[in-house]
């Protein structure tokens, strides 16, 4: 449901991303976090380091996908996102983010 709040945060976001240069270069010597989140319909992800965005995508869920439980979406997102980023072999610490949860990685590149 969309809610007048919701739109007032999505009219945020948007100003703060399209209005000033926000994504920075990913500095491979420092801590990154990765945020993840599921809703109904779709995932998003971005990859941070020291506040500032990186690098985020999304992704609409397919109809099967759809009908798995919040924490499936969630984990789905981080698999997304280490599959999206497999570019990024050299990311050797960091954390990821989801809803109720925080995951510290101390070796991502085993993923990859």
């Amino acid at each position: 449901m969309h809610t007048p709040q919701a739109q007032k945060s999505f009219e945020e976001l948007k100003d703060k991303l399209t209005y000033a240069s926000v994504l920075s270069v990913l500095c491979f010597a420092k801590e990154f976090e990765v945020e993840c989140d599921a809703f109904e319909v779709g995932i998003g992800v971005i990859l941070i380091q020291e506040g500032k965005p990186l690098a985020s995508f999304s992704e609409n869920l397919s109809d099967s996908r759809r009908k798995y439980s919040t924490n499936d979406k969630e984990f789905f997102a981080i698999i997304q996102a280490l599959e999206h980023w497999t570019h990024y072999k050299k990311l050797h610490s960091g954390t990821l983010r989801f809803d109720v949860m925080i995951f510290r990685a101390t070796s991502l590149g085993k993923y990859f």
